[in-house]
C-alpha cells in the first residue's frame, strides 16, 4: 500500500527505485532502446521503399520540393544511417582501426574492457543518430517552415499592395 505523503518508506521506495535504476541504466538504455530505434528505422525504410515516397512524381502541397528534400534528408538519410550504423561501425573497428590489435598493447582484461566499451559505443550510436534526426526534424519542421510561411506572407502582402496601387491609379484616371 502506498502512502500519500512524500516521506521515505524503505519497502515502498528503496526496492522499486533500485529496480528502476538497474533496469533503465543497465538494461533499457544500453540494450533495449538501441534495438527498438534500429527496428523503427528498418520499418520506416521498408515503408518508404513500398510507397516510393522519396520521389518527385506527385508534386503536391504547399512546398512540394521542400517536402521531397525533407523526406529524403530527415527520413531516408537518417534512417539509413541508423540501419547501417552497426555494420559500418563494426567494419571500421575491425578493418580500419584494427581494434583487435589492442590485445598486442594491453593485458587481457584491460584489452577486453576497451573492446567492450568500443562495442557498446557502436551499439548505442543509433541513440545519438536518432537524437540528431529528431533535432534536425525539429529545426526543419518548425523554424524553416515558419520562415517559408513568413516569406510567402510577405510576398502575398506585396502582391496585394501592388494590386491596391493599380486599383487606386485606375480610379484616379
Amino acid at each position: 500500500m502506498e502512502n500519500n505523503n512524500d516521506s521515505f518508506n524503505r519497502e515502498e521506495h528503496l526496492v522499486p527505485s533500485l529496480k528502476a535504476a538497474v533496469y533503465y541504466l543497465l538494461v533499457y538504455i544500453p540494450l533495449l532502446l538501441p534495438l527498438a530505434i534500429w527496428k523503427n528505422a528498418a520499418v520506416s525504410l521498408a515503408k518508404l521503399w513500398r510507397a516510393r515516397s522519396v520521389s518527385f512524381e506527385n508534386p503536391t502541397g504547399k512546398y512540394p520540393l521542400w517536402s521531397l528534400l525533407y523526406n529524403y534528408l530527415v527520413t531516408f538519410v537518417f534512417d539509413s544511417a541508423i540501419l547501417l550504423a552497426w555494420a559500418l561501425g563494426l567494419y571500421q573497428a575491425l578493418f580500419e582501426i584494427k581494434g583487435y590489435e589492442v590485445f598486442n598493447y594491453m593485458d587481457f582484461f584491460p584489452a577486453m574492457k576497451t573492446m567492450l566499451i568500443g562495442l557498446l559505443t557502436i551499439y548505442t550510436s543509433v541513440i545519438f543518430l536518432k537524437l540528431a534526426k529528431e533535432s534536425l526534424n525539429f529545426i526543419l519542421e518548425n523554424l524553416i517552415t515558419w520562415i517559408l510561411d513568413v516569406i510567402r506572407s510577405i510576398g502575398q502582402m506585396l502582391v496585394n499592395i501592388w494590386k491596391l496601387n493599380i486599383v487606386i491609379r485606375r480610379k484616379g484616371e
